[in-house]
């Protein structure tokens, strides 16, 4: 049953993590429109190797895109840009390790997002290194919104919009599950106030299905779906059939030596996915 709760703005504090190549715009567009909508501070990092520059020009400006999104002029000042009421630091540190900079940053700043990208590892690559997104986000201190470069963006980039959202939960029989419920409403109240679809998934027999809290809010409709067998192929298959605009699960990181090899249900939804995924780590 839907419960009408409290709206309050669910981030403050927003960081970014961009290696800033091809395809960094889109995890900086959903971040940049978190944080406009919110009035969360963003941080956009980006760990260098020794030797390198880091290019801000690859991305395009805020200003650019707040432009296009209808939210500044485009002679503004910076006193109309500080009148959004919030702050932008772009922030570039060394280290030889993209995913340990970025874990150090996580630990200093502790975010109440983490936003960034990751591709689909090949070959080798899947077996030994994985995903250094999927990795960042089971680290992550609170929650990691991963925009995966060949996934349907939930933002549009030139607009700034999301259209109808529908966003799938995946539920398990753990005691944790309410922070899915969770996560995906902060999700939806951090981008836009508009009809929202939100689908609960159980896969495993009904009498399973633990009691969560479903927050209210006008043009909100939730409703829970079943489906038996594995549960990484019924969740990438939901994803699919139902065309969601984002999935958010918990993780509970590597939970046996298989997993360690193959990578986490979270790594496997993430990679298989074609949309944004948000994980929220069992521990936060």
């Amino acid at each position: 049953m839907a419960t009408a709760l409290h709206h309050h703005p669910p981030f403050k504090n927003v960081m970014l993590a961009t290696d800033l190549a091809e395809g960094a715009a889109a995890p900086w567009a959903h971040a940049l429109k978190l944080c406009s909508e919110t009035g969360a501070d963003l941080t956009a990092l980006h760990v260098r190797k020794h030797g390198e520059t880091s290019h801000w020009t690859r991305l395009p400006t805020a200003r650019q895109l707040l432009v296009d999104w209808g939210l500044l002029d485009y002679d503004a000042t910076t006193s109309d840009f500080r009148k959004l009421g919030f702050r932008i630091h772009l922030k570039s540190i060394r280290n030889a390790s993209a995913r340990e900079g970025i874990s150090v940053a996580m630990r200093h700043l502790n975010p109440d997002l983490v936003v960034l990208g990751t591709h689909r590892p090949r070959g080798i690559d899947r077996l030994v290194e994985g995903s250094v997104g999927a990795s960042i986000a089971r680290e992550a201190p609170h929650a990691a919104l991963v925009v995966q470069r060949h996934a349907r963006p939930l933002v549009h980039l030139r607009r700034g919009t999301i259209g109808f959202p529908r966003v799938l939960v995946p539920i398990s029989s753990q005691e944790d599950q309410q922070a899915a419920v969770d996560g995906a409403v902060d999700l939806i109240d951090g981008l836009w106030h508009g009809a929202t679809e939100f689908v609960l998934l159980h896969v495993g027999p009904r009498g399973q299905m633990p009691l969560l809290k479903l927050p209210s809010r006008p043009h909100w409709s939730w409703r829970t779906e079943y489906a038996d067998g594995a549960v990484v192929p019924s969740i990438l298959h939901a994803a699919e059939r139902l065309d969601v605009s984002a999935v958010a699960m918990v993780t509970h990181g590597h939970d046996s030596l298989m997993d360690s090899v193959m990578g986490s249900r979270a790594d496997r939804i993430i990679q298989g996915a074609e949309c944004p995924v948000l994980v929220i780590p069992a521990a936060a």
